[in-house]
């Protein structure tokens, strides 16, 4: 069971990290491959989670080092994403259309 401390402690860290001052990097590639494969959620109860809400619990704040770094992978993960799909579609409809109505 967790007690006040251990509250004030998240809450504590979460603050910090918040601040946006970590001299803490993240390399190109592993960027790269979290924009890619995601950098997936806690599962089932999290005490971080309720303290500090999603945004900067301790599973977004164990991969990227600031909140700039996590709102970078938002954009490039929602970008990543939804290029992904237009391929995607783009790649069903060329196998789909008959050869002679292309460029027609």
């Amino acid at each position: 069971m967790t007690d006040l401390n251990d509250f004030y402690e998240e809450a504590g860290l979460a603050k910090e990290w918040a601040k946006g001052e970590s001299l803490d990097v993240i390399s190109i590639d592993d960027f790269i491959e979290i924009i890619c494969n995601g950098h997936g959620t806690c599962e089932g109860p999290c005490f971080s989670k309720d303290i500090c809400g999603e945004e900067a619990c301790a599973c977004i704040r164990s991969v990227f080092p600031t909140p700039d770094h996590y709102e970078t992978y938002k954009l490039a993960r929602a970008f990543f994403i939804e290029n992904l799909a237009i391929r995607t579609v783009a790649g069903v409809a060329s196998e789909r259309i008959p050869r002679g109505l292309k460029g027609e």
